[in-house]
């Protein structure tokens, strides 16, 4: 590396700011460097590694010295998990930060996409897209990107595994409704037993057909329920009435099409087990994560370890956000108004944002209205105030609700009070007083 003389950047007499874009992949990244006035100062690909890392310092530190550089802005998409060690390598340099500013910017895609198609006649090529990043992050109104804080991060990391474990369960049970309906197309009409997925359902639906239980004697098909479900079902003989009647009411399907049909099944039933053993085993080391960084959002009724631990690893350090409504613009929860005359829509739900914040506060959205008085009262009002989509948007804003709570409690350090245990505080103080 080319020795370069250190300078004080504050006696500097005019500043230098360029502009990097990085478009990232997972061999090679290409980076374009621009000045304030948008010309190409360099063009070059590194290796998405340590040893590109170095090379692409080194090039920044000679532009120092040949441009009398204090400020470099470098931008950098937000694609997959690519950007992870540069922007790691690049905010921790201290070589470089010692000679001149570094603002890192990592940019939602969907941000430099739209911001590409005000540019025309581009193609679509990584130099291309490395220098509509640098553009962007030369126009500015950019937050630069905080430091990643590595208190948070492994239980970020594990939520987000039990984010796709949940989705991968949700895609095996989806997939499996329709066999189950050629098989036994009434079941789902009858419902014999409360959901489809759970251990007794399982067990009948692989291990016997229509025919079976047709002729089996009531008593025994009674005796067939308590011991699959060994003893857990409440009614057994109300649920072996309603498998013959499934049985009588279902279609019949030909001899050839039962094992293939009974192998989708019985392989699908292993995989959501599967699932549903994983997800146990991970809130399992979730909830012993969420104890080196454990606050109080378990003391909201409705919300449990697994979303206060969820909603934690992906808020990270409440400081990183003035105002509560930061919050909820990162978790993509908004329900902003479309009004045009006497119309106003009600689709107006912004779904952008952080997915995995978005996906633990609706979670924890949902078991609040079930279980916290406050929230269910609210939800009820949402739900009853327009036509379409009442679920969907009162669930929405019952999440932006909570926003605003978990903002105060963790910003305060607070436990859950709830408006009714406030006015109980509040009238003890005045009889007091």
């Amino acid at each position: 590396m080319k020795n370069i003389k250190l300078k004080n950047i504050e006696n500097t007499k005019s500043e230098v700011t360029l502009f990097v874009g990085i478009d990232l992949a997972l061999k090679t990244n290409y980076v374009v460097i621009i000045d304030s006035h948008g010309v190409k100062l360099a063009s070059f690909s590194i290796e998405n590694d340590l040893v590109g890392a170095k090379f692409l310092r080194d090039k920044l530190l000679n532009l120092v010295e040949e441009k009398n550089v204090t400020t470099f802005e470098i931008g950098m998409e937000a694609t997959n998990i690519y950007w992870w060690h540069l922007h790691q390598f690049l905010l921790n340099e201290k070589i470089l930060s010692a000679v001149c500013k570094v603002k890192l910017y990592v940019i939602n895609p969907r941000l430099i996409k739209n911001f590409k198609e005000s540019f025309s006649k581009l193609n679509k090529t990584d130099p291309v897209d490395a220098y509509v990043i640098a553009e962007r992050v030369r126009f500015g109104n950019l937050t630069e990107s905080p430091m990643i804080d590595e208190m948070y991060e492994p239980l970020k990391r594990l939520t987000r595994f039990r984010f796709h474990m949940v989705e991968n369960l949700i895609s095996e049970k989806n997939y499996l409704l329709p066999y189950l309906f050629l098989k036994y197309s009434s079941w789902q009409k009858l419902k014999p037993f409360s959901d489809a997925f759970t251990k007794t359902s399982m067990e009948v639906i692989s291990e016997m057909d229509i025919g079976e239980i047709a002729e089996l004697p009531i008593a025994d098909l009674i005796e067939k329920v308590t011991a699959f479900s060994k003893g857990t079902v409440i009614n057994p003989q109300k649920a072996a009435e309603l498998l013959k009647k499934v049985a009588e009411e279902s279609y019949v399907v030909k001899d050839s099409f039962e094992e293939p049909l009974d192998l989708v099944l019985t392989n699908t039933y292993e995989n959501i087990k599967y699932f549903q053993d994983k997800i146990k085993a991970i809130d399992k080391v979730i909830e012993k994560e969420y104890q080196r960084s454990l606050n109080t959002l378990t003391s909201i009724p409705g919300i449990g370890m697994v979303f206060a631990a969820g909603i934690t690893g992906e808020v990270g350090n409440i400081g990183h956000y003035p105002l509560e409504k930061n919050l909820a613009s990162y978790a993509g929860l908004t329900w902003s108004k479309f009004q045009s005359g006497e119309f106003t829509a009600q689709e107006t739900h912004i779904k952008q944002g952080n997915q995995y914040l978005r996906y633990y506060l609706v979670q924890a959205a949902n078991s609040l209205r079930i279980h916290n008085e406050e929230y269910k009262n609210y939800y009820q009002k949402k739900y009853d105030e327009v036509s379409i989509h009442k679920h969907k948007r009162a669930l929405v804003l019952t999440a932006r609700k909570l926003v605003r709570l978990i903002y105060a409690m963790l910003r305060d350090k607070r436990l859950y009070s709830s408006k009714e245990q406030g006015e109980k505080h509040k009238n003890l103080l005045i009889s007091k007083v």
